[in-house]
């Protein structure tokens, strides 16, 4: 019965959008581990797709204000988890400079920079700016935070 195979496998899909917003790549394969077919997969995320349910844009944007309110994070790790995700390089890339661009980058190193610093407070400008740059700020933004905060200057 492949139309009642599809029906289970959207219902499944809608389920799992209920729950949470995901990536087109993300609920593909959870369908798929589901034990539908992927070509049954296929056809659900195209209608999903079709009728506004799943919606890749969307997503990121959804994804970015979250990560942005619980842990921050800079224009270069946001966007690689976006990749992790199943999101095209353009589409995580657009969707990055869009965000950042309506947060300044330097406002939210800024404020990460200070938090490290309240809980850590005899920190070494170097581990700052490790700090920093594992959190995926730009390397400008890196160092013009550093010098700001610490009144040293960084050398990479």
């Amino acid at each position: 019965m492949p139309g009642e195979e599809l029906r289970q496998a959207e219902k499944y899909a809608v389920k799992l959008l209920a729950m949470r917003l995901q990536t087109r790549n993300e609920l593909r394969d959870r369908v798929i581990r589901r034990g539908f077919s992927p070509e049954t997969a296929q056809r659900v995320m195209e209608q999903l797709t079709k009728t506004g349910y799943l919606d890749d844009c969307r997503f990121c944007q959804e994804w970015l204000e979250e990560r942005l309110r619980r842990h921050p994070v800079g224009p270069l790790k946001a966007r690689q988890n976006l990749i992790n995700r199943g999101i095209s390089e353009e589409e995580a890339g657009s969707a990055v400079t869009g965000f950042f661009g309506k947060h300044e980058e330097t406002v939210i190193a800024r404020n990460v920079a200070r938090s490290k610093l309240k809980v850590k407070q005899t920190m070494k400008p170097v581990s700052l700016a490790r700090f920093l740059a594992g959190r995926g700020f730009t390397q400008d933004v890196v160092v013009e935070i550093v010098a700001e905060l610490t009144e040293q200057e960084v050398e990479w």
